[in-house]
């Protein structure tokens, strides 16, 4: 055996064949041959079809015929619309088939173009659908802050947000940033604290007014008494101060005393590497968790950001920066862009409790 037969029985091995297609008749489409190397017989159906057509102008069902034999071939061919809400208070879609006006659902989607808070006496909001009110992943926080009041203890502006109570001093060129952030009694919300503190705060304004009157008279009595010496007048009488405003002169004086100490004063304990994870938010199938890091350092410097992993990733706030303190069992943090907070806290070798802490009551050391 020659090397072209070798070759040609090497092919019929592997399945080519030699040999022309024959049909078995006009219409049919079934087609046959014989190798003509090796006699093998095979066969094949083959359709010649046409394009496909709709059957009628108000139907998605196509058919073709074969030219030859008289097969019928049949399927549904939609042409879909884009995709709209099926009704006005629910963020579900649907397409409808321009031809036979059938609908399919399509995937859901969300305006989340509004935020609403999560709680009566919170400041966290939650990111929500304009439409079908469904809460998305994001979240912020947005305080409803009260008129500024002048603070005597504080010696300067502050005021407190209406929904957490929170507080707020503002900063004094050259005077040490102290923004606060109180934890009221047990049975009262941080408002109610701060509507009983209002009849207090307007008294020590009018006392404060009232003592710098009288201050400026004696002032006006002085400066007429040096312009004019020769005059026969009585000599100026003492200004009269009631026993209130000593105490209320004294009190302000211990307040910022105590003040400027409590910066200075820091737990070793708390030195280090905290973090909180409160509740994930979870809504519509979408969840998102976040961790809260603290780093308080031995110099009295603090930082303070959050880290996230949702649907749509990580993400990493950028740091906050501050200095702290730890007078009397509480952890003072003021930061750099003027806010701040104050909270009891309890220290354990590796956690970290808030009695007003809420979510973020629970802290663990991470190093």
């Amino acid at each position: 055996m020659g090397l072209k037969d070798l070759i040609n029985k090497g092919k019929c091995l592997i399945g080519l064949h030699q040999g022309e297609w024959r049909v078995a008749s006009p219409t049919s489409c079934t087609f046959t041959r014989v190798c003509e190397r090796c006699g093998v017989e095979q066969s094949k159906v083959e359709h010649h079809w046409p394009e496909w057509g709709f059957g009628a102008d108000a139907s998605c069902q196509q058919v073709r015929t074969c030219y030859r034999c008289g097969l019928q071939e049949e399927r549904i061919y939609h042409t879909w619309a884009e995709a709209v809400y099926k009704t006005k208070a629910t963020c579900e879609q649907e397409q409808v088939c321009g031809r036979c006006r059938e609908a399919r659902p399509a995937p859901v989607r969300h305006v989340m173009d509004r935020w609403r808070y999560v709680g009566a006496d919170s400041c966290t909001q939650v990111q929500q659908c304009s439409r079908c009110q469904t809460d998305g992943v994001k979240n912020r926080v947005e305080h409803s802050w009260g008129d500024w009041q002048h603070s005597n203890a504080h010696n300067g502006p502050l005021r407190v947000c209406l929904r957490c109570g929170e507080m707020q001093v503002q900063a004094q060129p050259g005077a040490a940033q102290a923004p606060l952030t109180t934890a009221p009694p047990a049975g009262k919300s941080r408002k109610e604290m701060f509507e009983a503190l209002k009849p207090k705060m307007q008294m020590l304004a009018e006392q404060q007014a009232a003592m710098e009157r009288v201050l400026g008279a004696v002032n006006d009595r002085l400066v007429k008494h040096e312009e004019a010496p020769d005059e026969a007048e009585d000599p100026p009488a003492p200004p009269i101060v009631t026993d209130d405003e000593v105490a209320d002169l004294i009190a302000r004086a211990e307040a910022a005393e105590g003040s400027g100490r409590s910066l200075r004063e820091r737990d070793a304990r708390l030195e280090g590497h905290w973090r909180c994870t409160p509740p994930a938010l979870s809504s519509g199938g979408y969840s998102l968790s976040t961790d809260i890091n603290l780093v308080l350092d031995a110099e009295g410097r603090f930082a303070r950001w959050s880290h996230s992993i949702g649907p749509a990733g990580e993400t990493r706030s950028d740091p906050e920066y501050g200095s702290w303190s730890s007078p009397d069992g509480r952890l003072v943090l003021s930061y750099d862009d003027g806010k701040g907070s104050v909270r009891t806290c309890e220290v354990h070798p590796r956690e970290l409790l808030f009695s007003q802490g809420g979510d973020q009551a629970y802290w663990q050391r991470v190093g």
